[in-house]
């Protein structure tokens, strides 16, 4: 049996102080020790021992009875030996000053533990805390313990990971365990013994796992025939006290948890739901987060182009720029463009308006600064030879199609531009087209114009005939655009609309097209069939934004009652295979609805939150 520990102050140690010296000739005490020697090394026999042996920790150690016999067995290492009682400490220094055999495995401490970090501790082998343990005891300590969750977490924080507490105490299982202590020593006892269910629940809730908290062992102890027999002396004369049974419980053998799984048993359980499904969502985050960068890196690889290099008859198709090199100076590029005005910047370069000074054109030079994805080939090495090997796909395409198809913005000259602070950058001249792109010739229409729909239609329909007629040939040169949407639609004339910004122009059977994240981005699969679906949509969208009245057309779209609206409605249905009822859908719906159902359906890339379904968000996943 030892003194109390933590949470006791001076004067509950003043009364082991003054027992200290007399505490060993007491037979109870190292019967009570010897029961709980027993228990703790039957217990040790079912574990792995740890190399080197066990690092043990006994708070309350007493005298140390207990201390020596566990010191005793070859598995334990070293015991540090706490107690609060310095009179205790005092008697334990003198019994290892004078043990040659087992004295020198045990370090005794005079200390109120309270803090895992107390510097009075042993430092730690590596790191600058303090040592942590294998295994902590204490025995007939805790009914002293008013506060038994803060000892057991200053427990928790001086175990090792998948270390071990063996705990033992007296069990209470009924008023009569009172009768344990007589009355004259009832200061300092917090509890009249352990309760198995409440010490279980204590254990579990700071962090300990694998909890058994049950008898192991009974004890016969003189107890008080009547309160206040035993004066403020122990039993000792004949026929004096009685004699009564207690079992001692092992609320033991709780081994460490993560911190997660403390947190989780901590938690109140209203409390468990809504935290579980935080944490699935947070894992089905993360997979969706590794799944987007790992289609980010599958949209990097290259395009094929190499089929378009070569004309019919063998002969060179992919001209070398007239300079592969040219150099910015203040407002010029060269002797060749002089800077004229700014233009716009975005995810993979800027645009700025120049003057061609031999021409006397006014063009558009890119100046490109995102990774150029595709390889530079093989006929255009030696050109750029010590400049790149790479260069944008955008550039590629642009004079590769040039030179096979009309309907797309054609490439006038590329090189490499070295800037004033020696920086080197692909730059891409084309064709200033000064009626802008679909998206502002649709806003101008529709600030000045007072027609509907299907008047527009009728004036604007050869230039979607024109465009669809480009799509054909571009697929049947085994490519598709990728990035169709009315910005990208270049107004060379009313009825002349050319397909630009070919950045993400990429071959049929691109890795790219299956990927989760370019369904998300509101793509089918077919990228033929998406370019199609993606130029309708923009060709649609043009009729609203140019219209007099949008409510007229959002109910003639989704009623199909018009030509144009057919034509969608009938290419949508026979790419997916679904039959659409769609006139169903404006029934009870109101303008506002409307409008957004129609804004949602003509959108090429991405829809917005703001018009997300509950479809989309499980999409998103």
């Amino acid at each position: 049996m030892a003194s109390a520990v933590a949470n006791l102050h001076s004067g509950n140690n003043a009364r082991f102080n003054a027992e200290a010296l007399s505490w060993d000739s007491r037979p109870f005490v190292h019967e009570a020790s010897a029961g709980a020697a027993r228990a703790i090394r039957a217990r040790l026999d079912k574990l792995q021992r740890p190399e080197g042996g066990y690092e043990v920790l006994e708070i309350g150690c007493g005298t140390g009875i207990l201390s020596f016999m566990l010191a005793r067995d070859e598995r334990v290492r070293r015991i540090v030996a706490v107690d609060a009682a310095e009179g205790m400490i005092n008697v334990l220094k003198t019994k290892v000053e004078k043990d040659k055999e087992v004295g020198e495995k045990i370090v005794p401490l005079a200390i109120l533990l309270e803090d895992a970090e107390d510097m009075a501790l042993p430092p730690a082998a590596t790191g600058n805390g303090r040592q942590k343990f294998d295994l902590i005891t204490s025995h007939l300590v805790l009914h002293h313990i008013p506060d038994l969750k803060c000892v057991l977490e200053t427990m928790y924080g001086c175990l090792a990971r998948g270390g071990f507490v063996m705990l033992t105490d007296f069990e209470n299982v009924s008023a009569e365990s009172q009768r344990f202590h007589p009355a004259s020593k009832m200061d300092g006892v917090a509890r009249h013994g352990i309760n198995a269910k409440e010490m279980t629940e204590l254990m579990e809730g700071v962090g300990f796992q694998d909890v058994d908290v049950r008898a192991h062992w009974t004890m016969d102890k003189t107890v008080e025939k009547y309160e206040g027999e035993f004066g403020r002396e122990d039993a000792g004369g004949t026929n004096v006290g009685e004699t009564m049974q207690f079992p001692f419980v092992f609320p033991a053998y709780g081994n460490t948890i993560g911190s997660w799984r403390r947190l989780w048993r901590r938690l109140p359980r209203w409390a468990h739901v809504p935290l579980f499904v935080t944490l699935l969502g947070a894992c089905i985050g993360l997979v969706r987060g590794i799944s987007d960068l790992h289609d980010q890196h599958v949209k990097q690889y290259p395009t094929d182009f190499s089929f378009l290099h070569f004309a019919a008859n063998e002969t060179l198709a992919l001209p070398p720029p007239e300079q592969p090199l040219r150099y910015a100076h203040a407002s010029h590029i060269d002797e060749k463009y002089t800077y004229l005005r700014h233009l716009g910047h975005g995810q993979e370069g800027s645009a700025a308006l120049y003057a061609d000074l031999k021409s006397g054109d006014v063009v558009v030079a890119k100046t490109f600064t995102s990774i150029a994805r595709n390889p530079l080939p093989a006929i255009l090495a030696e050109e750029f030879k010590g400049l790149a090997t790479t260069w944008p796909s955008e550039i590629e395409a642009g004079i590769s199609l040039s030179n096979h198809l009309s309907g797309f913005v054609p490439v006038y000259d590329y090189f490499v531009l070295q800037t004033e602070d020696l920086a080197h950058a692909w730059t891409m001249i084309s064709p200033f087209l000064s009626n802008g792109t679909l998206e502002s010739f649709a806003t101008r229409e529709g600030s000045t114009s007072h027609i509907s729909a299907t008047r527009l239609d009728e004036y604007y329909r050869p230039a979607l005939d024109r465009v669809l007629r480009s799509l054909h040939h571009l697929h049947r040169l085994r490519l598709c655009h990728d990035d169709i949407k009315p910005d990208n639609f270049f107004v060379k004339d009313a009825l002349d609309w050319l397909l630009g910004d070919l950045g993400n122009l990429r071959h049929i059977g691109h890795q790219w097209h299956n990927t989760r994240s370019w369904v998300r981005q509101n793509q089918w699969r077919d990228c033929r069939l998406n370019d199609i679906r993606r130029a309708l949509k923009s060709y649609l969208w043009f009729l609203r934004t140019a219209s007099v009245d949008t409510r007229t057309f959002d109910q003639a779209f989704w009623s199909r009652n018009e030509a144009w609206a057919e034509m969608y409605w009938h290419f949508d249905q026979s790419a997916t295979g679904i039959p659409t009822s769609h006139q169903k859908r404006i029934s009870g719906k109101d303008e506002v609805s409307l409008a957004a159902d129609t804004e949602r359906e003509l959108l090429c890339t991405g829809v917005p939150r703001r018009l997300w379904t509950w479809w989309d968000f499980l999409l998103w996943y």
